[in-house]
């Protein structure tokens, strides 16, 4: 068992959190921090509950931090698996990339976190250009995400929902323009995935009380 004198978002990966967000409902609070810890540090509840009472508690008191939400702040530039991926343009996306995103967002933000930022990272073109490639699902890139630790992702996801949240606050009518921009280029798929897009959209505001 390794215990550490104190710890942060850097000692925590984000596959460890996609798995506490699995967890079943438990009777007990008790064995659901000792499930959670088994989980951070990577050991056996059952190694956990033989520690002394006062080691426990000293142990869960270390992890508190994770019950603050981090400052937004996005991370521009990341590195997964040896390849550097940079931070897009939330104001040039995609149809794909907006279609992908509400599909993850609405099926879970934890769950799918992973996902939601192989859409918002893109790599560059070549090592020399600054210039980045052209969306497409990177299941590579996924998979990398989920080990990369939360000093540098969640910081981004939390900036990620802000900008959801200010997205959706906006007028329907201000969303219908910016996607109308979109139409002329449309190949007749795209154009099926934007009416399923702006049905979707529409319940969200209207979940929000918008629109």
């Amino acid at each position: 068992m390794k215990i550490k004198s104190r710890y942060d978002w850097s000692d925590i990966k984000l596959y460890q959190i996609q798995e506490i967000d699995t967890l079943p409902e438990f009777d007990s609070k008790l064995d659901m921090m000792i499930e959670q810890l088994s989980i951070l540090i990577d050991t056996d509840p059952y190694e956990i509950k033989k520690l002394p009472v006062d080691d426990l508690i000293s142990e869960f008191h270390k992890w508190e931090f994770i019950n603050e939400t981090p400052e937004p702040k996005a991370h521009e530039k990341i590195k997964v698996d040896g390849v550097k991926y940079k931070l897009i343009d939330f104001d040039k996306m995609s149809l794909a990339q907006l279609v992908d995103i509400e599909e993850y967002v609405s099926d879970g933000i934890i769950k799918n976190a992973h996902k939601i930022l192989s859409v918002l990272y893109l790599p560059y073109k070549n090592i020399l250009s600054n210039e980045l490639k052209n969306y497409e699902p990177n299941k590579e890139l996924e998979e990398g995400l989920k080990s990369l630790t939360l000093d540098v992702l969640y910081p981004t996801l939390v900036f990620f929902y802000h900008i959801v949240r200010v997205y959706l606050e906006g007028s329907q009518q201000s969303l219908e323009m910016k996607i109308e921009k979109m139409i002329p280029n449309m190949t007749k798929k795209e154009r099926k995935q934007l009416g399923t897009l702006r049905q979707k959209l529409k319940r969200e505001l209207e979940k929000n009380g918008i629109g």
